[in-house]
């Protein structure tokens, strides 16, 4: 045992970590794994050696108890995760007790997904793997997992002990990689320190000047950048490359203005966290609320908002794949960024300089200068007349905006022109008059443009589809329908219905009644309903009401 250990010493002496495979080797001197099926709900016996393991653990999450307070003070779920697990180990509650307490790992996941710049919410996933370490041991000590290293491990199935790292490394490090690199060793050398108490290795400190001599190898934090511009902000705070920003109006909702900044990390690759293969195959651009934060003397609050490309993996294909992005405090970077007498003032001048118009059409809505208009409901809140959009056709659905005054800062699904039609060219039609027509899932845009190529205006025409109800109950009966309404074959029609996608727990969708535009999708609608065919047009028509 004392050979581990000193092994685990040299390791974190040398790269101011502690691996995976280093913190299975000392799980495993702390006793034998009991090997079961994999997911046995069936909590394990709580051996000596499990103990040992669930006391680390349990010492893990307890550690970084308070970051997850500071973080969300008002919600104690993982305190009492913590008492719980205590209070189990010490004998005065059942496994089926602490078992109940389990539920909770859907909102912690909830909240790791929607903060996945902040390390605060590991700390609630330690004191979750503090109790699933109580009833089942470390998972991480099966089999499988034998030859297994760090990148091996989905973050879904990191040990206490990690995410506890995690957590404690970014907690008051203002964003500096150094202090970040140096409070992760500390963390690790608190862990061997815990560990050798339970090995029985009373004493055992981990020295000091292993510490000293790995801050001093650090390198320097990085330096904020001199010149003060928008550019060099962005990067700074890890959101990416800049591409625009704007001032937006007041809500519909009485949503108060704010300086909405659009930054986008680049990459034609992601990687996939299963089978760690470089996948190309290209989905979307996703996008992720990256800051929220007041300015210091500005009237408006920033809001940034980072685009990340989206890929699937060939083998993998629910999985999502990014490309590399930096990790970085944002609110700490921001404060540091700004710390110098002047610089609050400088960004905000340019914030209020080089604002512009932007115009995207994502989803079923327009958005302009960051106010969304869904599509379907345009009627009724509209845009001012003087932003440029307006109906061209109420009854047959078709909108306009003049984009002559959103220069270059045009998007189709967070993308420009040209970059649309590169990767999506299946849903680009060239029309005779010149135009050019991009199929989305609830309407065509028809893009049209001035004599030297620019886009000059988009109509947008709505794309409707009809949703059949009780399918397994008419399948037969619009079999026959869609061979007189549609002119399909008997064969064309029953591969129809057979093929249809649920999409509601009553409600199924066929591609022959997919893709229709308004009055097409309203008439076959009326002529299905009146033969028996319980159906609806989606997207709901303007003024109608959807079940």
């Amino acid at each position: 045992m004392m050979e581990v250990l000193e092994q685990a010493v040299k390791e974190l002496a040398e790269t101011g970590t502690l691996s995976f495979p280093a913190r299975r080797r000392l799980w495993e001197a702390m006793g034998p794994y009991e090997e079961r099926p994999e997911d046995d709900p069936v909590p394990c016996s709580l051996t000596p050696a499990l103990k040992k393991r669930a006391e680390l653990a349990l010492a893990c999450a307890k550690k970084v108890s308070r970051i997850w307070a500071a973080y969300a003070g008002e919600d104690k779920r993982p305190q009492r995760l913590i008492r719980q697990v205590r209070a189990y180990l010490d004998g005065k509650i059942t496994a089926e007790a602490l078992d109940r307490e389990s539920g909770v790992i859907d909102g912690f996941m909830s909240i790791v997904d929607d903060e996945p710049n902040d390390s605060a919410p590991a700390a609630a996933l330690a004191a979750w793997d503090a109790l699933v370490t109580a009833l089942h041991d470390e998972s991480l000590l099966e089999p499988r997992y034998a030859d297994a290293a760090d990148d091996d491990l989905d973050p879904y199935d990191w040990d206490a002990a990690k995410n506890a790292a995690l957590a404690w490394r970014d907690a008051n490090s203002d964003g500096d990689p150094g202090k970040r690199a140096v409070r992760e060793m500390k963390f690790w050398a608190w862990y061997l320190e815990e560990a050798a108490r339970l090995l029985e290795f009373e004493g055992f400190k981990f020295p000091p000047k292993y510490i000293k001599a790995f801050q001093d190898r650090q390198n320097p934090p990085r330096p904020v950048p001199e010149e003060v511009s928008l550019e060099s902000f962005t990067d700074y705070l890890g959101a990416g490359s800049y591409l625009y920003h704007v001032r937006t109006l007041p809500g519909i909702h009485e949503t108060p203005s704010v300086y909405k900044l659009t930054a986008r990390i680049y990459g034609e690759s992601g990687i996939c966290p299963i089978c760690r293969q470089e996948t190309r195959r290209f989905d979307c651009i996703m996008a992720f609320n990256y800051l929220e934060s007041p300015l210091p003397g500005a009237e408006l609050p920033l809001y940034i908002t980072q685009e990340v490309p989206l890929f699937h993996c060939p083998d993998h294909s629910h999985e999502w794949c990014f490309p590399p992005t930096p990790r970085v405090n944002p609110k700490a970077a921001l404060k540091h960024y700004l710390k110098e007498p002047g610089r609050a003032e400088a960004l905000l001048e340019q914030l209020e300089r080089r604002a512009v118009n932007a115009c995207e059409l994502l989803g079923g809505s327009i958005i302009l200068n960051g106010n969304n208009r869904l599509l379907r409901v345009i009627d009724w809140v509209g845009f001012p007349p003087e932003q440029g959009a307006c109906w061209l056709d109420k009854e047959r659905e078709l909108y306009e905006v003049d984009l002559t005054r959103f220069g270059p800062h045009v998007y189709f699904s967070r993308m420009p022109y040209e970059e649309f039609c590169q990767r999506f060219p299946e849903q680009v039609r060239r029309l005779e008059d010149g135009s050019t027509e991009l199929t989305f899932s609830d309407y065509w845009a028809n893009c049209r443009f001035d004599a030297a190529g620019a886009l000059e205006r988009v109509v947008v025409r709505s794309r409707c589809h009809i949703r059949v109800k009780e399918l397994d109950r008419c399948g037969e009966t619009l079999s026959r329908l869609l061979v007189c309404f549609l002119d399909l074959t008997p064969e064309q029609a029953e591969e129809a219905v057979r093929s249809a996608e649920q999409v509601l727990s009553k409600e199924w969708t066929l591609s022959v009644l997919s893709g229709l535009e308004k009055r097409e999708a309203v008439t076959l609608q009326a002529k299905l309903a009146k033969n028996g065919i319980p159906c609806r047009v989606c997207p709901t028509p303007l003024g109608e009401q959807g079940d």
